[in-house]
C-alpha cells in the first residue's frame, strides 16, 4: 500500500498588499466637516500629520508585502526562507503565533489519524491473508506447494551390494543408467521420493552367523541415493541388521553424514519409531516405517528398545498403533510404509489384512507395503487406501513387474487428492517404464489382485 502523508494544505488569502486606497489618505475638507475654517491656522499641521501617517503606513505595507511569503510560511508552520532584508520583517504577534501553532498541531493530528487508519487497514488485510493461507506448521522439512499440491513417490527394495548382480551392475554402469528417462524423471521430480534400503552401509566383516542371505554395501555407495533423487529411505526390514549392531550404527552414521533422512531404525526405540514429517501450505504429513518380518519372538533382526539400537518392529503391533496415534495428533495425514507379507505371494496374508485394519483404526491415512518381492494389489479399509506390496525395485537380475506409487496431497484441503500406479519392469538389473501391451497387462493384473479399488488404464487409482 502506498502512502502520502504530505497532503496539500491551501490557505486562501485575499489579494491584500497592506496598502490602503488613495481615498483613505485624502485630506479632509471643510465641506466634509460642514465647517469653515476662516483662519486656516491648523491646516499645515493637519497636512503634516497626514503625510507622516501615510509614510508610516507605506513602510508597514512595504514590510508586509516584501515578507508576505515568510509570514505565510510561519502561519503554515513551515521553515521560512532566509532574507537579506530580515530587519524589515514584522514581528509576529503572540496571537498569530498561537494560531500558527494550532494549525500545525491540527495537521499533525490529521496525519497521525491517517497513518493509524492505514496501519489498521494493513493489519486487517494481513489478517485476511493469514485466513486464506494458513501458517505453515513446524516439520522436519517444508515443501513448496506452488500449485496447491505436493507429490510423494514410493518404490520397493533396492540393493547396492556388489556381491550381487544389482549392486555390481550399478557399480559398473552408474546408477542413473540403470533406469530409463521416464523413470528417472519421475523419481527426481517428486517432492518426496521414498525407497526401501534393504541392506546396511558398513565395512564390517561381522555378518550374522547362520543367516542365509546377508547384504551390505560400502558407505561410499550412499551417493547413489542422491543421484536418483531419493529423499527418504526406510530401514525397518529384515536385512538392515545383517551385520549386527555395528552394521546398523554404521548405516545410521553414513546416512546422517550424507544428509539422507531415514525412518524405521535408530539408536533406540524413540528414534526408530519417530516419523519423518513434512509441511506444505497449511498441511502436515508424517511418514512412519515398521517391519513385522521374522515373525517370532527372538528375530535375527533386532528390534530397538529404550536403550538399544535396532529396527522398529510391529509383529506385536501395539507400539506401531501407538506411534500412529501420536503422529496423527500432530499431523493432518499419516502414511505408513510397512515391511510385511509372504515372499512370492501375490495376495496378502491374514496378518497383513489384520494390521491394515488396526492401522486404519489408529489413524493412518495410507499404507504402503513391501517385502514379498512381487507386486500385490490394492484395497480400501474404511476409506484408507492400501497397496499391499510394491515388490522389488532394483534388487536382482531376473525379470519382474514393479512400479512407483505416486500420491498427490492437496495442501489446501489437507487430504489425498489422487493416487496413481506407474507400472515398470525390472530386467537384467535395468528398470524401464512399461508401455503399450505390457503397461496394460500389469495394470490389469493389479486390478485383478485388488479389492474395493479401481485401477484404470492410465494407472489412476480410485477407492471408497
Amino acid at each position: 500500500m502506498s502512502k502520502n502523508g504530505n497532503e496539500d494544505n491551501h490557505i486562501e488569502e485575499e489579494a491584500d498588499t497592506g496598502v490602503e486606497s488613495e481615498e483613505d489618505f485624502a485630506p479632509e475638507t471643510d465641506e466634509e466637516d460642514g465647517e469653515e475654517d476662516s483662519g486656516h491656522s491648523l491646516r499645515p499641521f493637519r497636512v503634516l500629520l497626514i503625510l507622516l501617517l501615510a509614510g508610516v503606513a507605506a513602510l508597514a505595507g512595504f514590510a508586509v508585502t516584501e515578507h508576505r511569503d515568510q509570514i505565510l510560511a510561519a502561519v503554515r508552520g513551515e521553515e521560512p526562507e532566509s532574507s537579506e532584508s530580515s530587519t524589515l520583517v514584522r514581528t509576529i504577534s503572540p496571537e498569530e503565533a498561537a494560531f500558527a501553532a494550532s494549525q500545525k498541531a491540527e495537521r499533525v493530528r490529521a496525519a497521525q489519524a491517517k497513518e493509524s487508519a492505514e496501519k489498521k487497514e494493513e493489519a486487517e488485510g494481513a489478517g485476511s491473508v493469514e485466513e486464506s493461507e494458513p501458517e505453515t506448521p513446524s516439520a522436519d522439512e517444508v515443501l513448496e506447494a506452488d500449485d496447491g499440491t505436493v507429490t510423494f513417490a514410493f518404490a520397493g527394495d533396492i540393493l547396492f551390494d556388489t556381491s550381487y548382480a544389482a549392486g555390481a551392475t550399478i557399480a559398473g554402469l552408474g546408477i542413473t543408467n540403470c533406469f530409463d528417462g521416464q523413470a528417472l524423471s519421475l523419481m527426481q521430480s517428486a517432492d518426496v521420493f521414498v525407497l526401501n534400503n534393504e541392506f546396511p552401509y558398513t565395512t564390517s566383516d561381522g555378518a550374522l552367523e547362520g543367516k542365509k542371505y546377508t547384504f551390505h554395501a560400502d558407505p561410499s555407495t550412499v551417493t547413489n541415493l542422491d543421484a536418483i533423487g531419493c529423499d527418504l529411505v526406510t530401514l525397518a526390514n529384515n536385512h538392515a541388521y545383517d551385520y549386527g549392531e555395528q552394521g546398523l550404527l554404521d548405516t545410521l552414521d553414513t546416512l546422517t553424514a550424507d544428509g539422507m533422512p531415514y525412518i524405521g531404525a535408530g539408536r533406540n526405540l524413540a528414534e526408530a519409531s519417530r516419523p519423518r514429517t513434512y509441511a506444505a501450505g497449511g498441511v502436515k504429513i508424517a511418514i512412519l516405517n515398521a517391519t513385522q518380518i521374522e515373525r517370532y519372538d527372538n528375530p535375527e533382526t533386532k528390534g530397538a528398545t529404550d536403550t538399544e539400537p535396532g529396527v522398529f518392529r510391529c509383529y506385536d503391533p501395539a507400539n506401531l498403533y501407538a506411534a500412529i496415534r501420536q503422529a496423527k495428533a500432530d499431523a493432518d495425514l499419516v502414511f505408513v510404509y510397512v515391511h510385511w507379507g509372504t515372499e512370492g505371494e501375490t495376495q496378502p496374508d491374514a496378518l497383513q489384512v489384520e494390521q491394515a485394519q488396526g492401522m486404519q483404526e489408529a489413524g493412518a491415512d495410507l499404507v504402503i507395503g513391501d517385502h514379498p518381492h512381487v507386486l500385490q494389489g490394492f484395497t480400501s479399509v474404511n476409506g484408507m487406501p492400501v497397496l499391499y506390496s510394491l515388490g522389488n525395485f532394483l534388487f536382482h537380475s531376473k525379470t519382474q513387474d514393479t512400479g512407483i506409487l505416486e500420491v498427490q496431497v492437496d495442501t489446501t484441503e489437507g487430504n489425498i487428492q489422487s493416487i496413481s500406479f506407474v507400472p515398470m519392469i525390472s530386467s537384467n538389473c535395468l528398470v524401464t517404464t512399461a508401455e503399450g501391451d505390457e503397461k496394460t497387462r500389469i495394470l490389469n493384473e493389479m486390478q485383478q489382485m485388488s479389492e474395493g479399488v479401481t485401477v484404470d488404464g492410465d494407472g489412476s487409482v480410485t477407492w471408497q
